[in-house]
């Protein structure tokens, strides 16, 4: 028999959470953007150009930075975020209202940093 992922076993305060498939948005995952000025294909809704990692945390989402261009200093011209249930890339200041406002953490603090999620 197969087990059923469920989304919402993900985070610490599952209950109050609801599913990403509702109208409020949510935070998913640590992401890095890295600001190129070239267009890429399936990126988050507001970003025109550059390119987003994704990761559980950020530290994966830099591995890739790495992978992806390893032959420059990709992180002078890089922002550390998360990506949201709607498909937007958000700074660290955006994500925490995001996450307090959905109740996915309990106090309103400065920033997001992905173990405050999970």
């Amino acid at each position: 028999m197969v087990e059923v992922f469920k989304f919402d076993k993900i985070f610490k305060h599952d209950k109050k959470i609801k599913n990403p498939q509702d109208n409020d948005e949510i935070i998913l995952c640590a992401a890095c953007l890295y600001k190129n000025r070239i267009k890429y294909i399936s990126q988050p809704s507001n970003i025109k150009d550059g390119i987003v990692t994704l990761g559980y945390r950020h530290g994966e989402a830099i591995k890739m930075m790495d992978l992806l261009f390893p032959n420059i200093k990709w992180c002078e011209n890089s922002v550390q975020g998360f990506l949201s249930s709607k498909n937007r890339f958000l700074t660290r200041v955006e994500a925490m209202q995001i996450a307090y406002k959905a109740k996915q953490v309990e106090e309103l603090g400065c920033a997001l940093i992905s173990e405050d999620l999970y």
